[in-house]
């Protein structure tokens, strides 16, 4: 359920809050509490009134007083002033609120961005490969997806004379989590599940007879 819905092509100045509180509906430069250049249409609502509620009802205007609703036409103008402006008050705090909780919104996206890039930096040096042994015929490919959350494939392949093959996963650290030992000399794949890691940065390494031939880095998110 959304509270608020803006359609692509709107003009900019559909609704405009400025510092000082004032909200303009069609306006950029609201000069009041309330600023609505042009026509306002008002209907009826079964909503539970409020003081300062007005709709408009059987071609009658009426506005809620706290305890019934009353004509316009039986209001002094005095009154009337009062009732519209109790109207305007209660929108105002309202759409005060409503900025209020999209200013949180628009802050907590922003962190989120602000994640996703460093996560984007963090892969700039992630899809390098690190080839201790050229002489060796292997592959270990970039972990796909990568950034993870569910989890990601690792595919490789072997030598005719690899014997004992694994792919280590390590912290930035150097320590090792766990291991994958790899069966047979051909190609494969691994899956990691990232139940298994906290959010970070990790390495994986593929090592065959003890020796460290490629080394990748694969990026968790939750």
């Amino acid at each position: 359920h959304l509270c608020l819905r803006i359609i692509p092509g709107a003009p900019s100045n559909s609704l405009y809050i400025q510092s000082t509180g004032y909200v303009g509906l069609g306006t950029s430069t609201p000069q009041a509490n309330l600023d609505v250049p042009g026509t306002i249409k008002i209907g009826f609502t079964n909503l539970f009134p409020s003081a300062g509620m007005i709709h408009f009802s059987d071609s009658i205007f009426e506005g809620f007083d706290g305890n019934k609703w009353r004509s316009f036409t039986q209001l002094d103008s005095t009154e009337r002033v009062s009732v519209v402006n109790q109207s305007v008050d209660s929108t105002v705090s309202r759409l005060a609120t409503l900025n209020t909780a999209l200013t949180a919104q628009v802050l907590n996206l922003q962190n989120q961005i602000n994640s996703l890039q460093s996560q984007i930096d963090a892969l700039g040096s992630a899809s390098g490969t690190e080839t201790i042994n050229s002489d060796v015929p292997v592959a270990m490919l970039q972990n796909k997806p990568n950034p993870f959350n569910g989890s990601t494939i690792i595919e490789y392949s072997l030598s005719e004379s690899a014997n004992d093959a694994m792919i280590s996963i390590c912290d930035l650290k150097g320590a090792q989590l766990f291991s994958y030992p790899l069966d047979g000399n051909s190609k494969g794949s691994i899956s990691i599940s990232a139940d298994k890691l906290k959010p970070g940065i990790y390495l994986y390494s593929l090592i065959i007879d003890g020796n460290l031939t490629v080394s990748r880095k694969m990026v968790v998110t939750k």
